[in-house]
């Protein structure tokens, strides 16, 4: 999602972001270090940038994503949580 990935640029606490939907959309989302973002202001700012049925319910903070040994963002590891419920 374009509008959550130029959070990144526009609000300084965050640091890296994903979009995960199931069962809602969430916002997933790195905090850059030492800092303590508002999850209502990243939902929020995202939410007055998209389409409708592209708003986010929510927000999760990490501290990272799992990634493989390239570096690439396991997907399928940050949706099994949601996939059990």
């Amino acid at each position: 999602m374009q509008a959550l990935d130029d959070a990144r640029v526009f609000l300084p606490d965050v640091w890296a972001t994903h979009a995960e939907y199931y069962p809602e959309k969430e916002a997933l989302v790195i905090p850059e270090e030492n800092r303590d973002p508002d999850a209502g202001q990243i939902r929020d700012w995202t939410n007055q940038r998209v389409a409708k049925h592209q708003r986010l319910a929510g927000v999760e903070f990490r501290t990272e994503f799992p990634r493989n040994a390239l570096g690439k963002v396991l997907k399928r590891q940050l949706r099994e949580p949601y996939w059990r419920e």
